[in-house]
């Protein structure tokens, strides 16, 4: 099966399916309860310890990817990141990032990114370059750039938002928003272009 597996009950429920060959688990209770997945690398404690039958996934991280049970082709790295997800060919980079997905074909890069509960990433096709930001992820097409942008839920798609504190809640589509400290509000409306500081309340 030429798998690897380093650590307290690393891969201790594998029972030797043919399937199940090529993973790499390395640290305690790391993919746990794989059975038939294949070619997965799980490094860190609690790291995709519940993949189960998912391939070609990388968890690398202090309990990164422990809660996935299905999704293939994910690359999550970073600390309690993408610890609940069923989504596939996510890319999650970060320390407490992404921890809800079940979106596909998502970049987030940052930290404490699309973190609530019951929520996260079920959006599609989503590249968010930021920290605390976006807590919910339910549009499609999104880029967001900054610090603290869509801070409460990004529900619209095709939004360009560039700049740091701006849109608490972004539910509108095809807008471009540029600068700091703008649209601090919800923002239901769509196709605008903005481009300043501290522009606000567009309705």
């Amino acid at each position: 099966s030429q798998n690897i597996a380093i650590g307290t009950n690393s891969m201790s429920n594998f029972t030797g399916s043919s399937t199940a060959a090529n993973n790499i688990a390395i640290g305690n209770n790391s993919a746990y309860l794989i059975t038939t997945g294949f070619s997965n690398i799980c490094v860190g404690e609690l790291a995709g310890s519940q993949i189960g039958s998912t391939s070609s996934n990388i968890f690398i991280g202090h309990k990164s990817g422990q809660s996935v049970t299905s999704g293939n082709k994910n690359i999550i790295l970073g600390n309690n990141s993408g610890k609940n997800g069923v989504g596939s060919c996510n890319i999650i980079i970060g320390e407490n990032n992404g921890n809800q997905y079940t979106g596909n074909d998502n970049y987030i890069i940052g930290g404490s990114n699309a973190i609530t509960v019951g929520k996260g990433v079920s959006g599609n096709k989503n590249l968010i370059f930021a920290n605390s930001s976006c807590k919910e992820i339910t549009g499609n097409s999104n880029l967001i750039y900054g610090i603290s942008q869509a801070t409460t839920s990004i529900t619209g798609s095709r939004n360009l938002v560039f700049g740091m504190n701006s849109s608490s809640d972004l539910s509108g589509n095809d807008n471009i928003i540029i600068g700091t400290s703008n649209v601090t509000n919800s923002t239901s409306s769509s196709s605008n272009i903005i481009i300043g500081n501290g522009i606000t309340n567009l309705q």
